[in-house]
């Protein structure tokens, strides 16, 4: 068993901290060559199974943006939407502002789980029900149309994306979102990816 950091976006973290965000995706790099089992990677001499990035088992533990009160010491964070520049116990930016990600130390953290399950599969694989684990919210929308509507819960842009009725389809303008100017990783072009499955734990 190994610990690993990850980073997530803030309306991701919201989601797990919800309990709505069970898997992630992470594209399986180098992508298999046609024809090979996507669990052995090939340099064209020699054939041996591909490396995990994280074996069921492993605990993971997010990085987020975060700041310490100079007051009490106490660690804060931005996905909970504080609406302050800095500490929301001194109600001041007396201690800064918000600290990136990469800055967080371990000690700090507060979301930790532990990878359950891995596999690799096409990133248009994915089903309906694997969607909604991936943060997806079911969210009720527009009461004079009387409809329900699957908002992708991470995009921000409901103009440019609006609302859709498929879990799969608002995913997919998710993973583009993040993914559109990487050749090789639109939900188009159809990756290969890692899927993880985690549970939180308490540390």
């Amino acid at each position: 068993m190994e610990e690993h950091p990850i980073y997530f976006t803030q309306p991701e973290i919201t989601r797990i901290l919800q309990k709505g965000k069970s898997q992630f995706r992470k594209v399986v790099t180098p992508q298999p060559i046609n024809g090979l089992n996507p669990y052995f990677i090939s340099d064209g001499f020699e054939t041996k199974a591909r490396k995990q990035p994280y074996k069921i088992g492993d605990v993971l533990w997010v990085k987020e943006h975060w700041l310490r009160c100079n007051k009490n010491n106490s660690y804060h964070f931005k996905a909970d939407d504080y609406e302050y520049i800095g500490c929301a116990t001194c109600d001041s930016d007396a201690c800064g502002k918000w600290q990136p990600p990469i800055t967080m130390p371990k000690e700090a953290a507060r979301i930790w789980f532990k990878i359950t399950n891995a596999r690799i599969e096409c990133l248009q694989a994915i089903s309906e029900e694997d969607a909604r684990r991936e943060g997806i919210e079911f969210t009720y929308m527009a009461r004079n149309y009387g409809e329900f509507y699957a908002k992708h819960y991470l995009i921000q842009n409901e103009k440019e994306y609006g609302y859709t009725v498929d879990y799969e389809v608002a995913f997919a303008k998710l993973w583009d979102c993040a993914n559109r100017r990487k050749l090789g990783y639109r939900w188009k072009d159809n990756p290969f990816v890692w899927v993880f499955e985690f549970e939180r734990i308490e540390r």
